[in-house]
């Protein structure tokens, strides 16, 4: 049986009269210095709207980024990327000739990196089990997080009998003022996996 699972994230705005961007991230107040938090699931959401976004919680992938601060907004994005199947801790060993960033993530994405590995350093890493969705007023994909930089803030549970969560952007039409809801939904389907097992089954 794997133990990868497939969870979807529906964002919905509220607001009549600005775009928020809502981003899921893993934090843990034990993370040590010198790692970074990363916006690994990101969307736009216009006034009034929704959309959703998908991640196979359980397949877990280490990575080499690249950080690029080209607008002002410093941002990650990987450059080698692996697939790891041997849990949730992970030691590397930088063997090139100059610094690198080293990253851990799910879902083909990166959530946490540790910058400026020297050359024979070794790096361990954790991911933390706590997923965080944030909104944000200008937020993009790969984009360190930090306190200063979000609205409001949620610990998103997992734990409910469902795969489907949705996560509101309220707003109050009296203190012009929002507020973040999460509630689970009705379970759904991944219809990629749903095909490939109908596929499967007619070999």
């Amino acid at each position: 049986m794997s133990d990868i699972s497939t969870f979807f994230i529906n964002f919905i705005n509220q607001a009549p009269d600005r775009t928020i961007s809502f981003a899921i991230y893993q934090d843990s107040p034990t993370l040590p210095a010198g790692f970074q938090v990363v916006a690994w699931l990101q969307a736009d959401v216009p006034p009034d709207g929704e959309s959703i976004v998908m991640f196979n919680r359980g397949e877990y992938n280490v990575a080499v980024v690249d950080y690029y601060d080209e607008t002002g907004v410093g941002i990650y994005k990987s450059s080698q990327i692996f697939v790891a199947k041997i849990g949730q801790i992970w030691e590397l060993t930088e063997k090139s000739s100059r610094e690198a960033n080293l990253a851990i993530g799910e879902s083909h994405k990166i959530a946490i990196v540790h910058n400026k590995v020297k050359k024979g350093d070794r790096t361990t890493f954790q991911l933390p089990n706590q997923y965080h969705v944030g909104i944000f007023y200008d937020l993009v994909l790969g984009q360190g997080i930090s306190s200063d930089i979000y609205h409001l803030s949620k610990l998103l549970d997992l734990s409910a009998d469902t795969n489907h969560y949705i996560v509101t952007a309220k707003f109050d039409s009296i203190t012009s003022k929002l507020s973040l809801e999460i509630e689970p939904g009705k379970p759904m389907i991944n219809n990629a996996e749903n095909n490939r097992n109908e596929k499967d089954s007619k070999l």
